[in-house]
């Protein structure tokens, strides 16, 4: 049932993908053909991606036509690895740990929040204790990002491992799997608000998450790489709040 009901949103997403290119937007997920100096190589963590670059394509393309974005879905850890591996110009990264090799440029900081069915019996409360969740079932973001594992170490911390039961990338099928109750599931105060049919409610010992745009300290960036990180600053401005170091 969840892989039937995985496929089905994939293939809408894909849908909606397919007419974003019937405006010709210049986006290519394949760079092999294009001119390294007029191409962005992009990594995006899937879940934060949904949220943060839809908005930015529209405004990157139109501004700057003659320039391609070629896009990497991956996990921080994974898009820190390729921008060392010089295979991105930038990524959109979870910011933990020491960034002292990287150039960053803040772009959102976000609470995270566990989100419900509303009939649920968690949903009337103000915050929820994280040890409330010991006995949920979960629905996590697929192994390998940062925010699934700050969330195991956090209910780790409270004495108990999550009880995972179902793993995705894709943020319509964490949402749809809540709506359906087949359990609880975590999303970003900036994401979760633009949700319909679920609850979602502050941890009571609240987990901030900080995401930036990072490339590689003391890299020159192509004139397209400048003119995406301008367009980020613009884009993002009325999202950035102050991150904690």
């Amino acid at each position: 049932m969840f892989k039937q009901l995985e496929n089905q949103l994939n293939a809408l997403s894909h849908r909606k993908a397919k007419s974003l290119r019937l405006y010709n937007l210049p986006v290519d997920t394949d760079d092999s053909t294009i001119p390294r100096s007029g191409t962005v190589r992009v990594g995006i963590p899937s879940v934060i991606g949904t949220y943060l670059f839809p908005r930015l394509i529209s405004a990157f393309c139109t501004r700057y036509p003659q320039y391609k974005l070629s896009v990497v879905e991956e996990g921080t850890a994974s898009i820190m690895q390729l921008l060392q591996d010089d295979k991105l110009d930038v990524g959109f990264v979870v910011l933990f740990g020491e960034t002292e090799n990287l150039d960053v440029l803040p772009v959102a900081s976000g609470q995270m929040l566990v989100c419900m069915p509303p009939d649920h019996k968690l949903a009337n409360l103000p915050a929820i204790p994280l040890a409330e969740l010991r006995d949920e079932q979960l629905i996590m973001l697929k192994k390998g990002t940062y925010i699934r594992q700050m969330i195991i170490e956090q209910c780790q911390k409270n004495g108990f491992f999550p009880n995972i039961v179902f793993s995705t990338s894709q943020l319509q099928t964490m949402v749809q799997l809540v709506k359906n109750e087949v359990g609880l599931t975590f999303l970003l105060d900036y994401i979760a608000q633009d949700q319909q049919g679920i609850v979602c409610k502050p941890l009571e010992d609240p987990v901030t998450v900080n995401t930036g745009l990072v490339w590689p300290k003391g890299q020159t960036l192509t004139e397209a790489g400048k003119a995406f990180v301008e367009v980020v600053k613009e884009s993002f401005a009325s999202l950035e709040k102050p991150v904690s170091r």
